[in-house]
């Protein structure tokens, strides 16, 4: 139970830096120029959106060890 616990935290703290990240990296490459440039920018938000996505899946896994 507590390693499920700490990979879940663990998850989370990864993924928000992740997110961090990948939001900073999108506003400094904003108004991209080029076919490229959008691929990039959009990867950036793809990948902030995904490690949202993280954030929540190993939160609602805390919630229902806490339950338990």
């Amino acid at each position: 139970m507590k390693v499920e616990k700490l990979k879940s935290w663990a998850m989370i703290i990864v993924a928000a830096a992740a997110c961090f990240l990948a939001v900073w990296q999108s506003v400094v490459r904003w108004k991209p120029c080029s076919g490229m440039d959008w691929m990039i920018w959009t990867m950036d938000i793809a990948c902030a959106v995904i490690s949202i996505a993280y954030v929540a899946k190993y939160a609602l896994i805390l919630k229902r060890s806490k339950q338990n």
